[in-house]
């Protein structure tokens, strides 16, 4: 699929279709998945709405409604519904955009305007994000049980064997613990601390990979103004283009990272069983490959479209 993705039949890098994918699955999965699995209670439901449906039948009215949104173990329906509320929220973000006045230099009374969309980077800040937290996990996993005879490795991470499966690990303490958003901890303390400085972490890293993003792939202030040089297009109302770029692409970088940094993060503190951690980060993901795909679609008018070279090779 990814082959097929990077030589033209798909939209982006082959890989964030895989993401996107991925994430939608799960998304359906954790909101309507019929398997069951095996809890404390007995068989369950994967699917919050499917388990909700179950309880009415199995139990009384006022019990099925308080479990359904209550679930510890599995998605549930405050989950869902945060997640819905979190999708919603990134579909406005992706719509507001500041619509910079251009005209041609060659042609006369020839003006348009270039949009400059609030999500500047998209996807990639929080990809990246993410791909640290995951490697620092994995990295830090790996040394907690190679070096377990030295006690200060435990100061990056402490994991433990879970008490019901016996088939997979908890992170419930260390530094790795405070940027995570790990549901388990024998801590009360670090469970209230642990929200503010898994967000803060989040927010940080996507904040700075979105500055220096532009400038190193060639969409910054400096970059743009150089292709409206070329394409013999100017600013309205500005001599210098270069300036006032760089004063607008850099803060719409900046403010559009913080924002959806900070709604994946409180999106995944509410949504850390059911639906697994960055699955939130693939869904929004999946919104930018969609509105690439849709974008691309209403330019040629289905004509030629990737998605038509797609079904119809």
């Amino acid at each position: 699929m990814i082959e097929v993705m990077d030589k033209g039949y798909g939209f982006g890098p082959g890989i964030s279709a895989i993401i996107a994918l991925s994430a939608s699955a799960k998304f359906a999965q954790s909101a309507i998945g019929p398997t069951s699995y095996v809890t404390s209670r007995g068989y369950e439901s994967d699917g919050a709405i499917v388990q909700t449906v179950r309880n009415f039948f199995s139990k009384s009215f006022g019990l099925a409604v308080v479990e359904s949104f209550t679930r510890a173990d599995g998605a549930n329906l405050i989950q869902v519904y945060v997640a819905l509320i979190a999708i919603a929220i990134s579909v406005y973000l992706s719509n507001i955009r500041l619509d910079v006045p251009i005209k041609s230099s060659k042609v006369r009374s020839m003006a348009s305007v270039y949009p400059v969309k609030l999500i500047y980077c998209g996807a990639l800040p929080l990809l990246f994000t993410y791909a640290v937290l995951y490697n620092a996990n994995i990295f830090g996993f790996a040394l907690t049980k190679i070096c377990n005879t030295c006690p200060q490795i435990s100061l990056i991470g402490k994991w433990e064997l879970d008490a019901f499966t016996k088939q997979s690990y908890n992170l419930v303490g260390g530094l790795l613990y405070f940027i995570s958003s790990s549901s388990s901890s024998k801590c009360l303390i670090g469970s209230l601390i642990r929200p503010f400085t898994y967000g803060a972490f989040v927010v940080g890293i996507s904040t700075l990979f979105s500055s220096k993003w532009i400038n190193y792939s060639g969409s910054s202030g400096r970059d743009l103004a150089k292709q409206f040089k070329e394409q013999d297009i100017s600013m309205l109302g500005h001599r210098d283009a270069t300036k006032e770029l760089n004063r607008i692409i850099p803060t719409a970088a900046i403010i559009g990272a913080v924002i959806t940094s900070s709604l994946v993060a409180v999106t995944e503190n509410l949504c850390s069983t059911g639906l697994c951690v960055g699955s939130i980060v693939g869904i929004f993901s999946a919104l930018t490959v969609l509105e690439s795909v849709m974008t691309e679609w209403q330019q040629t008018g289905g004509v030629g479209s990737q998605l038509s070279a797609v079904f119809n090779p």
